[in-house]
């Protein structure tokens, strides 16, 4: 019988696992110090033979990388990125129809969207009317029209507009005051597309934002 580590010499003693090995620990063997000396240089001495397990025994392809073969994936890799900068994938007008319509269906069904991080507040209005609303401040100012005793309800009525891209889209203000024959919009940090909304609005408009927020604050302290 033969070391179990491949040196060749005559088995001396039996290890725990039933191995058997020569005379050198294992540490010392000629056979696994080659062997260790292939694996650093990258060299897998098993890659021709039969794994017991079914494994391919063959190195991985990121193992052993030259200098030269790594350029040339750098390069590669940035050929296909510049060629990819900048592309927006192409949406044809059938399909731009389609994503339309599935929307509006959306809304004429009920679906509210959500209003950036803010979360859905239910309130029970002073007409016990539950309504849902985005955030604190619409919370406030809903408050705020109870307080004033106005007919008022929360917007679902949406209007088209043709936004910065120069595509159609909807705009749905968040109040209509019934007093004031208008619809009422609270606006924290004002964008160009809400001014170019708020611009071609047809109907009457009004925007609440920080300051007067604050107002109100203070006077429903």
């Amino acid at each position: 019988m033969v070391c179990s580590l491949g040196c060749g010499r005559e088995v001396v003693k039996i290890g725990k696992s039933g191995k058997g090995y020569c005379d050198l620990s294992p540490n010392r063997c000629p056979a696994k110090i080659e062997r260790d000396k292939s694996k650093k240089k990258g060299i897998n001495p098993f890659a021709n033979r039969p794994h017991p397990r079914g494994a391919t025994g063959l190195i991985p392809w990121n193992k052993g990388q030259t200098k030269e073969t790594s350029a040339k994936i750098l390069e590669a890799s940035t050929k296909i990125s510049s060629a990819n900068k900048g592309r927006k994938p192409v949406i044809t007008d059938d399909a731009r129809k389609k994503m339309s319509d599935s929307k509006k269906n959306l809304y004429l069904s009920g679906w509210e969207p959500v209003c950036g991080r803010c979360k859905k507040i239910e309130y029970n209005t002073k007409r016990n009317v539950i309504i849902k609303l985005d955030g604190s401040w619409e919370l406030l100012v809903a408050k705020y029209l109870d307080f004033l005793d106005l007919n008022w309800t929360r917007n679902s009525q949406r209007f088209e507009y043709i936004n910065l891209n120069y595509g159609k889209s909807t705009y749905c203000p968040d109040f209509w005051v019934e007093e004031w024959n208008s619809f009422l919009e609270v606006k924290g940090y004002e964008t160009d597309l809400d001014r170019c909304k708020w611009q071609q609005f047809p109907q009457n408009l009004i925007i609440w934002k920080k300051d007067k927020i604050d107002e109100i604050r203070k006077i429903l302290s």
